[in-house]
């Protein structure tokens, strides 16, 4: 609960940041943009994931839309129980959906967003975990999510598995990551759209503590930074190459560093303050 008073407390100076540093680049530069998204016929994991759960079964029909939210449902659900625990281990969906169900445990968003993640590239969808981050270069706290290309609507959706929602606008148009950062900084509605919201938790949970208001609160705290893996796989199997989005006038862009800090040591990160770019269009691949 000190947390959740911390970022109501804070609203009002992490909106005034967010508004401050709004703008991006639409200049072209030097960084290489090769983001890579495996499946499950060139991941093993990813094959087995999907194989041991049947997600088959969600991929009926050509609405690449309903198969985004039947996949977000089963992800949240699966890993759904009355309370948290810290989970200590490899980060990967089957290991993650495993200690779950010996716990009797949920896990935190990051875990929450690698099932939902990896659940959507073994199917052959485009999709990243982003690590949604605040001003502080030091953040005690961030948010991580999945965000998913649909060709349908090109454009990446943002999928927030631990809420077990989506977002959507006054106009009941699915939001991408972009879009919600962009209604933040104009005020305008964001709207939560829930799937099955708390079936299976208890009334007394702690789980229920955390309202609509408050993560709105959380999304401009949040909603400030964000990065993603270059390759987009099983997590614990890829190489730790991210690239790191950032507004205009808040860090140097255009330049490789290595970053330490706690369990994101020796991560290279490339900076980038190109919107276009880091949220372009993916190279279209057959799907099975």
């Amino acid at each position: 609960m000190e947390s959740y008073y911390y970022i109501r407390n804070a609203r009002v100076d992490y909106e005034y940041l967010l508004k401050r540093f709004s703008s991006y680049s639409h200049v072209p530069n030097g960084w290489n943009n090769d983001f890579i998204y495996l499946s499950r016929y060139d991941d093993e994991q990813l094959l087995k994931l999907y194989n041991d759960y049947t997600l088959a079964r969600y991929q009926q029909g050509n609405d690449d839309i309903k198969v985004f939210l039947k996949v977000l449902r089963w992800s949240h659900e699966i890993l759904l129980y009355d309370e948290q625990k810290e989970y200590i281990g490899d980060e990967n969906a089957t290991n993650i959906i495993e200690h779950c169900k010996r716990e009797k445990a949920t896990v935190n968003c990051r875990q929450h967003a690698i099932v939902l993640t990896e659940a959507l590239l073994s199917m052959g969808y485009e999709a990243r975990l982003v690590c949604c981050l605040p001003i502080d270069v030091l953040p005690y706290d961030n948010h991580a999510i999945t965000a998913v290309y649909s060709h349908k609507l090109a454009k990446w959706l943002a999928l927030d598995s631990a809420r077990n929602c989506y977002f959507l606008n006054d106009l009941g148009e699915m939001l991408s990551v972009s879009e919600i950062r962009q209604c933040l900084v104009r005020n305008e509605k964001i709207h939560f759209e829930y799937l099955h919201r708390f079936s299976k938790i208890a009334s007394n949970s702690k789980l229920h503590q955390f309202d609509d208001d408050w993560y709105l609160d959380y999304l401009y705290k949040n909603f400030f930074r964000f990065y993603c893996s270059r390759i987009n796989g099983t997590t614990d199997k890829i190489p730790q190459y991210f690239y790191h989005l950032v507004p205009t006038g808040y860090a140097e862009t255009n330049n490789e560093q290595v970053f330490c800090y706690e369990n994101f040591s020796n991560k290279t990160i490339w900076n980038t303050d190109n919107l276009e770019q880091f949220w372009s269009k993916p190279i279209c691949k057959n799907r099975g």
